[in-house]
């Protein structure tokens, strides 16, 4: 399904949401309430671009306090209506809501990587996708088809610098990044395979290839090194 194009009209957004909120499925009651406090958190926040450059703690707090709030702002991020920052979805625990609406917006994009999944041998391909999939569509606000590597790229250096999360959290991170990788690259959606970071070991190949400036260089080399060890694997047995 496409998204429309990014805005943060209180109108715009607010008439998208009433559009799509049967994606999260409930009884009408149930829906007629998270339209009404969708509507109620526009009133007081007509720019959602201005609200996501309030402090980080601010915007979490008031979270908090609005109930279903956040399914408004969820949506908006996902569709690409505005962009979040890194350290704001770090700290925010998603819920269910995040993957029901990827689930619900890029159907057939869920479905590809629920195949790849299965392929890699996932216990459940529906939690395999669903844990590793709403941070990174959040974070670039795009569906999981039009991620790039660059995109991947740029989540794992802000999993690496933000403080917003412990070393333990860090590893944590960096496995649903790298399994996702792998879901990507078996659906393929990015042509570059997921790589083992080895904590506090000898380089990687990346680390050895960064001083080589252009990108696709350097996805190029990386990509041949890896058929080529592949190749010397298979001959030697």
């Amino acid at each position: 399904m496409s998204t429309a194009a990014a805005t943060s009209n209180a109108p715009d957004l607010l008439t998208a949401f009433a559009e799509h909120i049967d994606l999260l499925g409930g009884q009408p009651a149930y829906r007629r309430q998270r339209l009404a406090a969708a509507a109620a958190f526009l009133d007081t926040h007509p720019d959602l671009d201005a609200w996501l450059a309030t402090p980080v703690d601010v915007r979490l707090v008031e979270l908090r306090r609005r109930e279903f709030a956040w399914q408004l702002v969820s949506f908006a991020i996902v569709s690409g209506r505005c962009r979040a920052d890194a350290d704001f979805l770090f700290a925010k625990n998603f819920g269910h809501s995040m993957a029901r609406w990827i689930t619900g917006l890029f159907p057939s994009d869920v479905e590809r990587l629920r195949d790849a999944a299965e392929r890699l041998g996932a216990a459940s391909a529906d939690v395999a996708v669903r844990e590793v999939l709403p941070l990174a569509v959040a974070f670039r606000g795009r569906s999981p088809s039009s991620l790039s590597v660059d995109d991947l790229d740029a989540l794992c250096t802000a999993i690496d610098t933000t403080p917003r999360l412990t070393e333990a959290m860090r590893r944590g991170r960096r496995g649903q990044l790298f399994r996702l990788r792998r879901l990507l690259f078996e659906a393929t959606m990015v042509d570059l395979p997921a790589q083992h970071r080895r904590e506090g070991g000898p380089a990687t190949r990346q680390a050895r290839l960064a001083i080589i400036p252009a990108r696709e260089i350097r996805r190029t080399l990386l990509a041949y090194l890896d058929v080529a060890g592949a190749m010397i694997l298979f001959s030697t047995i």
